[in-house]
């Protein structure tokens, strides 16, 4: 028996075209604003964390009449804020950010955040008076010590 090509279903080059050129511009639409989102949320953790080490540093200076530090920004600094200012806890994680602190005396600190070496140029700062600085931030003006975010 033979079928007569009205009697076949399925789809034609044209409609199968059609559909990939639509996933095509969804794609290309989604994607930017998906990096996006995760940029977002990196720079959130970044300062979120900033925010608890000023805390801790208050807690550490009100026992001890210094700001802890300072601790240099590597790959591991993260482990020792952990240790001595968070008292143990794993507060800090190192999987996008460096944390360090830079200058700390009886009075004084600044605590910054640095994208790890690879993954960018961000860094977000914070001191004891939680006046806050950014640089290098894609697509924002430096702030130095001020209200930056």
């Amino acid at each position: 028996m033979r079928l007569n090509r009205l009697d076949q279903s399925g789809m034609t080059l044209i409609e199968l075209l059609i559909v990939v050129a639509i996933v095509g511009i969804l794609a290309a639409v989604g994607v930017p604003m998906y990096i996006g989102y995760i940029d977002s949320a990196k720079a959130d953790e970044a300062k979120n964390n900033l925010r608890s080490i000023r805390l801790m540093q208050e807690n550490f200076r009100s026992d001890n009449n210094a700001y802890y530090g300072p601790v240099g920004c590597t790959t591991n600094s993260f482990t020792l804020l952990n240790t001595n200012l968070f008292e143990g806890r794993s507060e800090l994680k190192g999987d996008n950010w460096q944390y360090c602190i830079t200058a700390a005396n009886a009075t004084t600190f600044q605590a910054q955040a640095k994208d790890k070496p690879g993954s960018g140029t961000d860094e977000y700062g914070i001191d004891q008076n939680n006046r806050t600085r950014s640089f290098y931030v894609y697509g924002q003006p430096n702030c130095n010590w001020g209200s930056c975010w």
